[in-house]
Parts: C-alpha cells; sequence; structure tokens
C-alpha cells in the first residue's frame, strides 16, 4: 500500500531537524513577519513567490519542525529514485501546461491527494507563479492553489485558507545574504467561490509582500579596508578548511545553464559535511564583506 505523505515518519522528523539548522545557516540573517496571522485551525495552502529555486522550500520549512507539503514542477519525478526522494520529503508533482495536456489531466489526482494532505493537518506550499523568477515582483498567478483549496472547500468541515506569502532575498547568487519571509492575511476559501475570484485576491495580498530589500550605503570604509585587510588570514584559513565543499560546489556547479540554482547547489554540497559549516560561512560572510568593499 502506498505511504501516505501526511503520515508521520521518524527518519523525516529527525532529517528535517538537520535540514533546518542547515537552511538557517546558509543565511546572514533569517526573519519571519506576520506569523501571529496564521490561523491555528483549518486546512492550510501557503502561496508563494518563488525566485531562488530550492531554497524557497528549505527557508520555508524553517519556521517550524512541523510537517510541511510541497508541490513540485513534474518534470522532475521521471526517474524513480528521485520521485521516491521527493515523495520522502513531502513533495507531489505538478504538471504545466508546456509538459503536456495528458501530464496536466493527471493533476486532478495530485489535487486529490493534496486535499487528503491539508485535510490531515499537514500544510501544504505552491508556487503558483508556476516557475522561478530572481526577482522582486510578482509575476501572473496560475490557478492551482485557488483550486485546491476550493476542492478542500467542498467537503472539508473546517475552514479552508490560503496563506499569501512573500520571500524577500537581499541577493539571489551570494550565499550568506538575508532573507525575510513575509505573511500575508489568510484567505478564507468559501464554496461557491472561483477560482479567478480566490486568484485575483491572491494576486492582490501577495503583491505588497514582496518588494525589494533596501540598499544601504558602505560607510566608513577607511577602517573597514584596515579590517578587511587584518581578516585576511582568517579568510585564507576558512578557504582552506571548506575547501571539501568549495570545490564540490565549482565542479557540479560548472554546468549550471540556469545561475539561480547555485545555493541550491552550495546548500548540497554543504549538506553533506556538517564538521564544516563553520568555515564555509565565515569563507562566504567575508567574501560578501570584500565585495562591498570593491
Amino acid at each position: 500500500m502506498k505511504e501516505k505523505i501526511w503520515q508521520k515518519d521518524v527518519c523525516y522528523t529527525i532529517l528535517r531537524a538537520y535540514t533546518n539548522a542547515c537552511a538557517r545557516t546558509c543565511f546572514r540573517k533569517m526573519k519571519f513577519n506576520g506569523l501571529e496571522k496564521i490561523p491555528a485551525e483549518g486546512a492550510l495552502i501557503f502561496a508563494s513567490n518563488h525566485c531562488c529555486t530550492m531554497m524557497d522550500p528549505m527557508v520555508l520549512c524553517c519556521k517550524s519542525v512541523e510537517p510541511l507539503s510541497f508541490g513540485a514542477r513534474a518534470d522532475i519525478f521521471r526517474k524513480p529514485l528521485v520521485a521516491k526522494i521527493l515523495r520522502f520529503i513531502k513533495m507531489v508533482p505538478l504538471a504545466r501546461p508546456h509538459d503536456g495536456r495528458e501530464a496536466v489531466l493527471g493533476n486532478n489526482a495530485v489535487f486529490d491527494e493534496v486535499v487528503d494532505v491539508i485535510e490531515h493537518g499537514v500544510p501544504f506550499c505552491l508556487y503558483p507563479e508556476g516557475t522561478h523568477f530572481p526577482g522582486y515582483e510578482l509575476h501572473r498567478l496560475k490557478t492551482g492553489a485557488s483550486r485546491i483549496a476550493l476542492l478542500a472547500a467542498e467537503n472539508y468541515p473546517k475552514p479552508v485558507y490560503i496563506i499569501p506569502t512573500g520571500l524577500i532575498y537581499s541577493d539571489f547568487y551570494d550565499f550568506m545574504a538575508d532573507v525575510t519571509i513575509n505573511i500575508g492575511d489568510p484567505i478564507e476559501v468559501h464554496k461557491g467561490d472561483t477560482p479567478p475570484e480566490v486568484t485575483a485576491k491572491l494576486t492582490e495580498r501577495m503583491t505588497p509582500l514582496i518588494y525589494e530589500p533596501e540598499r544601504k550605503p558602505v560607510t566608513g570604509k577607511w577602517w573597514k579596508r584596515i579590517l578587511a585587510l587584518l581578516s585576511l588570514p582568517l579568510f585564507a584559513l576558512c578557504a582552506a578548511a571548506s575547501s571539501p565543499i568549495l570545490i564540490l560546489t565549482a565542479i557540479l556547479a560548472r554546468n549550471l545553464e540556469d545561475r539561480a540554482w547555485i545555493n541550491t547547489v552550495r546548500f548540497g554540497c554543504r549538506y553533506l559535511f556538517f564538521v564544516l559549516w563553520p568555515f564555509h560561512c565565515g569563507f562566504f560572510l567575508l567574501l560578501n564583506f570584500y565585495k562591498k568593499l570593491i
């Protein structure tokens, strides 16, 4: 019998704690705004902008150690082993229009499974833009989140909410940047609502959650340049100590066609070397510091 995504798994719980720790150390600062807006009861669907590939779900998972399921593009589920791993981390395949009519029709069965997931108390997160865009604007939303919410509202006795979410990265490509997660006012979905109506309301509430962060000018350059020179031995030490992560990242990233995946690759390589995290953090914190002085 196929295991349900919402069922508890000890291995998942242990790895989730480790994954959260790894994800948090990938950023200089991580800030959640509006967590108090998340309803305590009911079926929850988080709808977020998508700008930093697999780092987006990693960031959202950091809000708690409770299970959180995700929708991901269907084509990455084609290999059985990869599909099994993705399912273990509670991801389900969602086809996009260019995947073909037959694949899109298969979403109906996936939607039924997602409804089962949220009705068993596991929130579901998806990216209604349909693909990732490294930028600070909201692109046209697809109706997937609205359709799932309406399916759940048909039979679920408790309220069904879509939670508008905005992810703000201070940089999409530099490691150890800052990230802010904005939670907006939830949208309660009722029977009789239509997908276009709910999607329009979601667009309205997501838009102000996504903005370009304020860039503070670099001041006091003279003493910071002295500090940069004094820190060079420490930088060299961090570079040498974290070289296994840096070398593996360079090998895996050399053929990347989409640069937005670079931090996901860095995350994956760091995941393998727990004891080297402090040196890897130090390397990128200092590297980013030097970049600002140039």
